[in-house]
């Protein structure tokens, strides 16, 4: 899904200075002087209402029907817009757009059988004014709009379709290191707004095919009812993306967690998202006091331990290994 398609939304008056700009190029050639009169007040009067209802219905039209997004994209949306007031704002502008269009119908007709010049314009700045009135009336839910669409646009593009790989764990593992390291180019990553620290999302090309990597730094690290709103809201996103959980331990500990404190986190998201699977990989280890940890103190089902790793970052140790095994388990390849 791209949100960055939906269009800037204007103000009520950069509206209306773009409909008397198409006001003002309205020209009528006819040598009836009471039918081009007729037609030149009632073509700005319809200038005026095609401008202001054309521009107001294509925000209306640009917003997703969130109802109808995947699930992931639901969540993400719902952490930083009021999605009910959102539904609210389109509603009413979409009635202020039929209201315009009515406005406008209806003083075409009238202008259409007068026969005074004088009666013609009154009746052209009558239905102008009753316009702006509306356009106006159309403020806050355009501030409405225009908040929903940049929250929106900085939205991640992903295919929830396409094979991805969640990056967990305690911050300072080595998360967005690894995350550069799988990836012979650098990888396409942008934060947004989950935490503090963000959630990054990038592009990776695994075995000639486009793989998702989700990076969540920080948000994960601590029990699920001490997490704020924010964290529980990104946690149940990522519950609807398939694929593989990469869970990365520091064996050193210079993350500033214990191991026991690691492996415990990694048995706690094990049972959160019980649809995953979870791929273990101990980072750092060019490092003088890396050890292995005892695996057998994972505390988690086998059957969700989709394998085992070991990596550096730094030197690159492992790295190709761990392509080659994930390559394995989401695109099917040997």
């Amino acid at each position: 899904m791209n949100f960055r398609k939906i269009p800037t939304v204007l103000t009520p008056e950069e509206i209306i200075e773009k409909c008397f700009r198409r006001v003002r190029k309205v020209q009528v050639v006819d040598p009836d002087r009471l039918y081009r009169l007729r037609k030149l007040n009632a073509g700005k009067v319809q200038a005026f209402a095609d401008t202001a209802s054309s521009t107001l219905l294509k925000y209306v039209r640009a917003f997703p029907t969130i109802e109808a997004l995947h699930p992931f994209y639901r969540e993400l949306i719902d952490l930083g817009v009021d999605v009910d007031r959102l539904k609210v704002s389109l509603g009413r502008i979409q009635g202020i757009a039929s209201t315009v269009s009515e406005i406008g119908r209806g003083k075409v007709k009238e202008i259409m059988k007068m026969r005074s010049q004088e009666e013609m314009m009154r009746a052209q700045r009558e239905a102008l004014g009753r316009m702006v009135s509306a356009v106006k009336r159309a403020r806050d839910p355009l501030m409405v709009l225009s908040e929903a669409r940049e929250f929106m646009r900085r939205l991640p593009e992903i295919d929830p379709k396409t094979p991805t790989v969640i990056i967990a764990g305690y911050p300072n593992v080595g998360k967005s290191s690894l995350t550069s390291a799988l990836s012979t180019a650098k990888p396409e990553i942008s934060t947004y707004p989950f935490t503090t620290k963000g959630v990054s999302v990038g592009v990776l090309e695994m075995g000639g095919r486009r793989v998702q990597v989700v990076d969540t730094p920080g948000m994960l690290d601590r029990e699920p009812a001490e997490r704020n709103e924010i964290e529980r809201k990104a946690s149940s996103a990522l519950r609807n993306l398939p694929g593989v959980v990469l869970f990365l331990v520091d064996p050193t500990e210079t993350c500033g967690y214990p191991i026991e404190m690691q492996l415990s986190l990694l048995q706690k998201l094990s049972e959160e998202f019980p649809q995953m699977r979870f791929f273990v990989v101990f980072t750092k280890s060019d490092m003088e006091e890396w050890t292995l940890p005892n695996v057998k103190e994972v505390k988690v089902d086998e059957e969700r331990i989709a394998g085992w790793g070991v990596v550096s970052s730094t030197t690159r140790e492992g790295i190709e290994e761990l392509k080659r095994a994930l390559s394995a388990l989401l695109l099917d390849e040997p």
